[in-house]
């Protein structure tokens, strides 16, 4: 496009924005000085409509997937509301000046408090916001995805926040596990996930404990019973027996060493998650109950 050309459609452009601007102006004045509440809300409601497109232009620099466009305009339109509502003739250099970052307040709190699935600090998901207006302004003039440094540039941050912010927008929506595999006849997400805690591996670590608990003595069994059957305390086992507490701690953290060594290559992964696979978890948890 010649320069020529270019001067002849932005002078039009210029013009409009300016007949805007002064009845933009004009109406607020009227509004400012109205005393009937409905005229006044007439007034307002009409420097929304002539003012729309720089709720829309707002709404179109952060939209994202995963947010419904209408929803989003209608934010960025009730922030222009009020900033309508708030300004004051000739305490600002314009309208618009005003407006832009009101609207734009008005959807940035609206993605932070409404939107994300896996809500990150406040201050990172304001970066993100900034990275993703960014990100849609430089693939415009680029003709490609901009770089991370590129990005930092354009938002007057570091790479390292640009990168945080990057990841953290992984988190603003959410597929659900019941939503079907892409590219796929049938099937899940959920249905291709692997369950680490399935019966099979109870069932072999059972079949092991059996086999292992068949090798200790009769008294260690007994005092095994007794302490997870029975949930009795250290010192009611030694009162039973004729033994002090202390020799009942002592056979216990024996067997539990026995068990531990005998069980170390039959511990399924879900006993792993769920603690070392050990009695001792499960004896302290019962000494505090007991305490």
């Amino acid at each position: 496009m010649s320069p020529l050309m270019s001067t002849s459609t932005s002078g039009p452009r210029r013009e409009a924005q300016q007949a805007r601007h002064e009845e933009t102006e004009r109406l607020l004045e009227i509004a400012a000085s109205e005393t009937c509440p409905q005229r006044r809300l007439e007034l307002i409601n009409e420097v929304v409509v002539l003012n729309r497109e720089i709720a829309l232009g707002v709404a179109h620099r952060y939209h994202r997937p995963g947010v419904e466009m209408e929803d989003l305009e209608q934010v960025a339109l009730l922030g222009l509301t009020k900033a309508a509502r708030r300004y004051r003739p000739g305490r600002g250099p314009s309208f618009s000046a005003y407006a832009f970052p009101t609207v734009a307040g008005e959807v940035k709190r609206y993605f932070r408090d409404s939107t994300w699935s896996v809500r990150p600090p406040r201050g990172l998901q304001e970066a993100v916001l900034a990275v993703r207006a960014a990100q849609t302004e430089l693939a415009q003039q680029l003709g490609s995805a901009p770089t991370t440094d590129q990005l930092a540039d354009v938002t007057d941050m570091e790479p390292e926040v640009v990168s945080k912010a990057l990841v953290a927008e992984e988190g603003f929506s959410a597929l659900s596990l019941d939503a079907p595999v892409r590219g796929a006849d049938e099937g899940t997400i959920g249905e291709t996930i692997a369950d680490p805690c399935d019966d099979f591996d109870h069932v072999d670590t059972s079949s092991a404990l059996r086999s292992t608990l068949a090798t200790l003595t009769e008294r260690e069994r007994l005092i095994l019973s007794l302490r997870f059957d029975h949930d009795m305390t250290q010192e009611q086992i030694g009162a039973r027996l004729g033994v002090s507490q202390m020799q009942v701690s002592r056979t216990l953290a024996r067997v539990f060493a026995v068990l531990r060594e005998r069980l170390q290559d039959e511990v399924s992964p879900c006993a792993g998650q769920r603690g070392d696979g050990s009695g001792n978890d499960r004896e302290r948890s019962r000494n505090r109950r007991s305490a």
